[in-house]
């Protein structure tokens, strides 16, 4: 008697799925595991899976972000991963279609992602993602006063006169980048050791620095940020309001709306997930 392959199904990631060891596949290291247990929300994640196995995962988080005064919620995937046996398949990709797809459904009209390697990128720009910033790490100028927990209104007063353009950081947040990294305080801000990326005009030229990758973003709802934002005239671009979801039309000039949007806003991005 030969048994019949089930299928796997991409759904919403369920208690009982082993997710967990999947991550510990693709992303070996205890410093990772720390990360899955801080971050990890089945409800937030979506799956490649049956009921033995999990072939394929995408962890997805809402942020806020601050654009030219205005408030943004942001789609940020994280976490992308197929186990090796079963690459090559399409999984990674129907998943992030999905991801997507529920940023429109939710009216979230921007996703943005961290690729692990340069070599991957590539994989995400079929999906209309665009390479427009750089991670990198930042190290302490010189040693300073360590802060502290009473020092989070300072650090957030700061961090918003700095980034005008930002994710927005919750008490929760700041509380945890102080227990999880070392934050000193200068007589003339602060410098925190820990990646940070920024988008801006593209391209963005970085000095070289440790653990350089490049991210990425895309436009999930084009017609509410043409209407957020009217200043830009994303409409004068050939915008079309009534385009599907995954449209991916290049403005004329062959300009992405990533391109032209992200060439007026620069965005300052943390990695912490609030």
């Amino acid at each position: 008697m030969v048994l019949k392959q089930i299928a796997p199904k991409l759904r919403r990631a369920l208690p009982q799925d082993d997710v967990f060891a999947l991550w510990r596949h693709c992303f070996p290291g205890k410093e990772n595991e720390s990360c899955f247990h801080l971050s990890y929300r089945p409800e937030k994640t979506f799956v490649f899976a049956d009921s033995q196995r999990v072939y394929s995962m995408l962890h997805m988080e809402i942020h806020a972000v601050m654009l030219m005064g205005k408030s943004v919620a942001m789609g940020y995937f994280f976490g992308i991963g197929t186990h090796q046996d079963y690459r090559r398949q399409g999984y990674a990709g129907w998943l992030l279609e999905q991801a997507m797809f529920e940023c429109y459904l939710r009216n979230i009209p921007i996703a943005s992602l961290i690729p692990c390697s340069e070599q991957v990128i590539s994989c995400y720009s079929k999906h209309g993602f665009r390479q427009l910033a750089h991670r990198y790490v930042c190290t302490p100028a010189h040693q300073g006063q360590f802060a502290k927990e009473g020092d989070i209104p300072y650090l957030s007063r700061m961090y918003q006169e700095a980034f005008p353009n930002r994710v927005e950081r919750t008490d929760r947040a700041w509380r945890r980048l102080l227990r999880e990294y070392t934050v000193n305080l200068t007589h003339d801000g602060y410098q925190a050791g820990y990646g940070t990326h920024v988008l801006e005009q593209v391209p963005i030229a970085l000095p070289q620095m440790p653990h350089q990758l490049s991210a990425c973003v895309r436009v999930t709802k084009a017609d509410t940020l043409c209407g957020m934002f009217p200043e830009i005239g994303l409409q004068g671009h050939g915008i079309d309001k009534g385009a599907p979801w995954n449209n991916k039309t290049a403005c004329p000039g062959g300009k992405s709306i990533e391109e032209i949007f992200f060439s007026h806003v620069g965005l300052y991005i943390n990695l912490l997930h609030n």
